[in-house]
């Protein structure tokens, strides 16, 4: 199993969409201020969630070669759903303890940098690939996902 690919993957996808959030508040200028403020996850959220229903969906369609890759590269013998629930949850909450305020927002360039850096330093990455591999210690059981429907969206922010 390759964690730090796991890892560079959850790296990717908050830098991605981090970048994008920048792009929608720049569009106002005196709006980027808020990306610094944690109230931005409600922004944020629905976001992730659509993103990891494509996932999903394109898990099951085998589909879009990158994300292919990306999961050949993880190397990990899990069932997709399985994994991408991991990761979803393992990046949420990695996402959430980003301190906001302390970030350069002078450019979109600096933002992603003061993101990535923040991900990419040490004390985060070794705590993160120890969560990895904590949460992918168990005899997994999870369906295999070529057997669902690629319509449905299994990620929702429903409580029911």
């Amino acid at each position: 199993m390759n964690y730090n690919a796991i890892y560079d993957f959850m790296v990717r996808t908050i830098v991605g969409q981090e970048s994008g959030l920048y792009r929608v508040f720049s569009v106002h200028p005196s709006m980027i201020v808020h990306i610094k403020e944690d109230s931005v996850w409600c922004l944020l959220q629905p976001a992730k969630l659509d993103y990891y229903n494509t996932l999903y969906k394109v898990l099951i369609l085998k589909n879009d070669p990158d994300v292919l890759l990306s999961f050949a590269d993880m190397n990990c013998h899990h069932s997709k759903i399985c994994l991408l629930n991991i990761l979803l949850l393992l990046e949420t909450k990695t996402h959430q303890s980003i301190h906001r305020s302390t970030g350069d927002i002078s450019t979109r360039e600096s933002w992603v940098k003061f993101i990535r850096d923040y991900l990419n330093g040490k004390d985060v990455r070794e705590q993160n690939i120890q969560e990895i591999q904590a949460s992918l210690n168990h005899e997994c059981s999870g369906i295999d996902i070529s057997t669902c429907d690629p319509n449905v969206k299994v990620f929702t922010n429903r409580t029911k």
